[in-house]
């Protein structure tokens, strides 16, 4: 059926009305009326919190069963957990190659390193640990397992037992010059905070890294005097020389006081103060057994 626009006088079909020549149009596609707006209206305000209690629902998924989504797809998706690894690889190649070149650049470093700097530090421990092992391996070889027998009742040097105690001792040496540091800098320049300090000395820390990475060498090579001097080079300078330094650099740059060389002295007179603590509690029993290793060379 259509009706007219203008007139609105119904016909059966056409697309003009045959009374007045307006235009027709469908019946089936009125305006709805009032009748059916007001159904539609109320369909919608009752389709309304069906449609809150589902998002609702969906806000309130239990926090394990997204912790566990989270984890099958990290699991499934292994280059996730790779990137942050790769990215802080290359950055700390990047600060190690850096510093390797001018290790004057630590001592200006900010705390936004200093998770490179507990890098350097454990770096520096694990190289010292496994070239001071090879050192000892070549003097036993010298001693023809004189050594060995001697130290634990068989020939042959265990790794562990010795890498161990070794990276404990220079990690617990490096932290008696840090704590030396951090007591004069409050006593004479009281600028830096901890983190500052711990950063900048294990910054300048790096080319040691590369020396005990050459005990290792000259120790795999049978070289016990050239490996054994290198690793006295490298832990004297880190603990008193670069304690030292680190304090001159401090009090010069602050202006805090006149007394620089006083200063840089004091770092070294108290770690040598806590070495020889050390050395009274832990070492001076071994001295005899050392004289005794010392008698087959």
């Amino acid at each position: 059926m259509k009706k007219c626009t203008n007139c609105e006088s119904l016909q059966e079909e056409g697309k003009f009305c045959a009374k007045c020549g307006g235009e027709t149009i469908d019946v089936n596609k009125e305006a709805p009326t009032n009748e059916e707006l007001t159904d539609d209206s109320h369909a919608e305000t009752q389709a309304e919190p069906a449609k809150e209690a589902t998002e609702k629902a969906s806000n309130n998924v239990n926090p394990a069963h997204q912790e566990g989504a989270a984890v099958e797809a990290q699991v499934n998706n292994p280059q996730a957990s790779g990137i942050d690894v790769k990215e802080v690889s290359t950055e700390y190649w990047n600060y190690f190659i850096q510093l390797f070149k001018n290790p004057t650049e630590a001592l200006r470093h900010t705390e936004n390193e200093f998770i490179n700097g507990i890098i350097n530090i454990i770096l520096y421990a694990v190289t010292f640990g496994i070239g001071i092992y090879y050192t000892i391996n070549a003097l036993d070889t010298i001693t023809m397992g004189e050594l060995s027998h001697l130290l634990h009742g068989k020939k042959g040097m265990p790794f562990f037992p010795i890498f161990i105690r070794v990276a404990l001792t220079a990690i617990i040496a490096l932290a008696c010059t840090l704590i030396c540091i951090i007591m004069i800098e409050k006593l004479f320049v009281k600028q830096m905070t901890f983190k500052q300090q711990l950063t900048q000395y294990a910054g300048i820390l790096t080319p040691f890294i590369a020396v005990n990475l050459l005990i290792v060498l000259t120790g795999l090579g049978g070289s016990f005097g050239l490996a054994i001097s290198l690793a006295l080079l490298s832990l004297f300078t880190t603990t008193f020389i670069y304690g030292a330094i680190f304090i001159y650099d401090k009090v010069t740059l602050y202006r805090s006081t006149p007394q620089k060389v006083y200063a840089a002295v004091g770092v070294y007179l108290v770690n040598l103060l806590l070495v020889y603590i050390l050395l009274r509690m832990f070492i001076m029993q071994k001295i005899d057994e050392l004289q005794d290793v010392f008698y087959y060379l």
